[in-house]
């Protein structure tokens, strides 16, 4: 089961360079401490845009991002997750992030 994040813009907006918005997703995130009982599902980035947000010492990617249509994702590879307190400063840098050129909407799926 994955966690989807995305964001559609009205407007035509200039090209996501992967290194800055990798910065603003991750900024202040000390430790994403994701060890427990959730099993990820196997992201596999796809695209010029995607780039990898957390891999895990195993190669798995656990979160990526990208641009995607009009606006910008962000998926999860585990809805379990995003319960986790130490994972509160990231979502909301996504959140952050995917707002970044208003007008936009942000929307979560839940996909299994």
């Amino acid at each position: 089961m994955c966690f989807i994040m995305d964001s559609t813009l009205d407007r035509k907006k200039p090209p996501m360079d992967p290194s800055a918005a990798y910065d603003l997703l991750v900024a202040g995130v000390q430790d994403w401490d994701l060890t427990g009982d959730c099993v990820p599902c196997e992201l596999l980035l796809s695209g010029e845009t995607a780039f990898p947000v957390l891999v895990n010492p195993q190669g798995q990617v656990l979160i990526t991002a990208s641009q995607y249509g009009k606006g910008q994702i962000v998926v999860v590879a585990q809805e379990g997750y995003l319960g986790k307190p130490k994972m509160a400063h990231f979502l909301q840098n996504a959140v952050s992030w995917l707002s970044i050129f208003p007008p936009s909407s942000v929307g979560g799926v839940h996909t299994t």
